[in-house]
């Protein structure tokens, strides 16, 4: 689908009103307004080692939720040191410019060095930063727990020992999923592969309280999947 703004806000944000958090509270798919702005899918420059960055924000812009909570976030008192406001205008741009565009004023909202900016780095810690300073920017907002209801899931880690009544539980929470792809035809067998049971045997037994060490079998349970699922391959 296209993502489009009506034509009388974009006036608005083309003469450089910033007050951005309004303008997405009236996204909406295309067909609902007459008057609108409507362009294809765009691209961002790659500004040095920065294709890791491009994919992840690529990958956001297209979650028309995410960018609605994005919009709604109040940033009109914040300078372009604020990575909300930053976001918002490249999100912006990639829905109203007709060529690439470019992603460095949401680079330097980071801190980032021209140095660092140059080097490769990983696309799960990007995706981590990215998180935690969101999460903490939607707080106390109309959008509070935006990104935790579209990213967050919980996971239990477990182990069951084999010949004592004794277990160990933990829940956890994630954002993205590590999955191995090789060898396997599709993301399902990666899943199963992902939640296999491994037995703790031999000079791997698991040492328990009041029963010393024992064999057990070690996995992980699902508890709560996300509505969009971040994977890592």
């Amino acid at each position: 689908i296209d993502i489009a703004i009506p034509s009388e806000y974009y006036s608005n944000f083309q003469n450089k009103n910033l007050q951005s958090y309004i303008i997405l509270l009236e996204l909406t798919v295309t067909k609902t307004y007459q008057n609108i702005i409507s362009l294809p899918y765009n691209g961002i420059f790659n500004e040095g080692a920065t294709c890791y960055v491009n994919s992840m924000l690529q990958t956001l812009n297209s979650i028309c939720s995410f960018k609605k909570a994005v919009f709604q976030i109040p940033t009109e008192n914040d300078d372009y040191s604020s990575v909300a406001l930053s976001l918002q205008r490249l999100f912006y741009d990639l829905m109203t410019n007709h060529s690439p565009v470019s992603a460095k004023i949401l680079l330097n909202s980071f801190g980032w060095s021209q140095e660092q900016i140059q080097i490769q780095h990983d696309v799960q810690e990007f995706n981590l930063l990215l998180s935690d300073v969101m999460q903490n920017k939607m707080k106390g907002t109309s959008c509070d727990g935006a990104y935790n209801s579209l990213f967050e899931g919980k996971l239990m880690n477990y182990i069951q020992c084999v010949n004592v009544d004794y277990h160990s539980e933990r829940i956890e929470k994630f954002v993205d999923l590590q999955l191995t792809i090789k060898n396997y035809k599709n993301i399902y067998q990666s899943l199963d592969a992902y939640t296999e049971e491994e037995i703790l045997d031999n000079d791997d037994k698991y040492e328990t309280e009041g029963y010393g060490k024992q064999e057990a079998k070690k996995g992980l349970r699902f508890i709560s999947f996300t509505p969009v699922l971040k994977i890592q391959p």
